[in-house]
């Protein structure tokens, strides 16, 4: 092989660590799981109050502060969808009810191919009480968190760590149990 076939072979090998690269780097859907984690989920599809809920799907009135607030939006519940309330703990798709809130998130980040009706991956309750209801401000916690991942990031935060949890206020009551088992509240 000579000198320009290497150097060819070189340059292909290269674009394609490049690409590979910036594919990583493209946004991803992270799915929320029980309790938290250390990587922050991507903000959910559709949230708000629950207005029927049947075996297999969940009709959804949204709630948001975008221009599609009150429009109800049909779920279909899968044998992968999971369940688990905001507090982590786990219950089944017959506790649903109606006037329960619930953030849900599709399958895929882009809701046209999430399939018609949307296939739910996650279903997280805020509370088994119908009569519980969350503040706005917890309400819009993902939401909030979609406008800071469009801000710059030149601006500087605490890292992001189990000493200091950041802005979900959902999983924020958890940390002060994190800290006193490491010994530092």
């Amino acid at each position: 092989m000579n000198v320009r076939g290497s150097l060819a072979i070189g340059v292909v090998i290269f674009a394609g660590l490049v690409s590979n690269t910036a594919l990583s780097q493209a946004q991803r859907w992270i799915l929320p799981v029980p309790d938290g984690g250390d990587i922050e989920p991507s903000p959910p599809s559709v949230h708000g109050y629950l207005v029927a809920a049947a075996k297999q799907s969940v009709k959804v009135k949204r709630d948001s502060r975008d221009a599609s607030v009150g429009t109800t939006v049909n779920v279909q519940l899968t044998s992968k969808t999971k369940f688990f309330t905001a507090y982590g703990g786990y219950y089944t798709p017959d506790e649903l009810r109606s006037g329960q809130y619930v953030w849900v998130w599709y399958v895929t980040a882009n809701p046209a191919e999430a399939g018609t009706p949307p296939r739910a991956a996650v279903v997280m309750l805020w509370s088994k009480d119908e009569s519980d209801k969350p503040s706005p401000k917890v309400r819009w916690s993902f939401d909030a968190h979609k406008q800071e991942s469009r801000l710059s990031e030149r601006v500087w935060q605490y890292p992001k760590t189990l000493l200091f949890p950041q802005h979900n206020p959902i999983r924020r009551r958890h940390a002060r149990k994190r800290r006193a088992t490491v010994g530092r509240v």
